[in-house]
């Protein structure tokens, strides 16, 4: 049996001589199967650090008042969707609280977008986004859907570098797949509503840039 599933995986691992033969064996085929996710696990974990520290450098290339508040404003967003989900809903990351497709995808719909404007307001006051000239308040909304969609990629990527991208050999790790799920549904919403954000942040500061005109006229 050892034999047959490490040469089906291509890892073998010596079965240890023991009083508990059963064990012996199960301790055997379980780290043939660690050595054979190991060895997938190492490229993926490289590739994973790369697309992790590229906006990462990015960010701290443009580090200041600005991008403390825009990244502010994407962890509030993360304690708002996660308080709602978990403390207020009592909901479990498992599939054990998902009643239907549609009802996840509305859930997750309703409270993104509660989580997202309430975000973009404190963080657009916070870096006077509405003071600006239309095209800056417009940047600085796209600045806070970028790291929105950043931090909600982390758990993506902690996935893929356990499970890979798709299902293959052995069964995924079904709680980070599952974060990466609803991480995968947030981050469609939000780049949905992020264009939203970004053309009303240049809309109200060319309406407060306007009526501060006939203030000062």
């Amino acid at each position: 049996m050892v034999d047959l599933y490490q040469a089906a995986i291509g890892r073998q691992a010596a079965v240890e001589p023991d009083e508990e033969p059963v064990a012996a064996h199960q301790a055997a085929l379980e780290a043939a199967r660690t050595a054979r996710l190991n060895a997938e696990r190492l490229p993926r974990a490289v590739l994973t650090l790369v697309i992790v520290l590229l906006p990462a450098a990015v960010m701290f290339r443009k580090r200041g008042r600005e991008l403390t508040w825009l990244l502010g404003g994407a962890v509030l967003y993360q304690v708002l969707f996660n308080f709602r989900y978990a403390v207020l809903d009592g909901r479990t990351y498992s599939l054990s609280s998902v009643v239907s497709a549609d009802e996840l995808i509305l859930y997750c719909a309703v409270t993104a977008l509660i989580a997202i404007v309430v975000s973009w307001l404190i963080s657009s006051l916070g870096v006077k986004a509405f003071r600006c000239g239309p095209r800056r308040a417009g940047e600085l909304a796209l600045g806070l859907t970028f790291v929105a969609v950043y931090l909600l990629s982390l758990p993506v990527l902690w996935s893929f570098m356990l499970n890979g991208a798709l299902v293959t050999w052995t069964l995924p790790h079904m709680g980070s797949l599952f974060l990466a799920f609803i991480a995968l549904i947030q981050i469609l919403l939000v780049a949905v509503l992020g264009p939203v954000l970004i053309e009303l942040t240049a809309l109200i500061a060319k309406f407060a840039a306007r009526e501060a005109r006939k203030q000062g006229g």
